[in-house]
């Protein structure tokens, strides 16, 4: 609900596109379906520095979050 909510409002601006991502795994990209869309792919990696390698070790079979941004 929240979701078309925004969606609605986000329509009626200046805006060109409406950005949203789930890595395909997540239960809730089912929602995203029912809306236009231009699929889209790409590569997850998972990047970490010597100092931080017990995180890295840590990643388990948990869906990823996906970070969505522009600069």
């Amino acid at each position: 609900m929240l979701l078309s909510h925004l969606y609605g409002q986000r329509r009626k601006g200046s805006w060109h596109y409406f950005i949203a991502g789930l890595h395909e795994r997540n239960p809730l990209a089912q929602v995203l379906k029912e809306y236009r869309q231009i699929p889209a792919a790409g590569h997850l990696f998972a990047v970490h520095y010597p100092e931080d390698e017990a995180h890295y070790l840590a990643l388990d079979e948990r869906v990823p979050h996906i970070e969505i941004g522009a600069v």
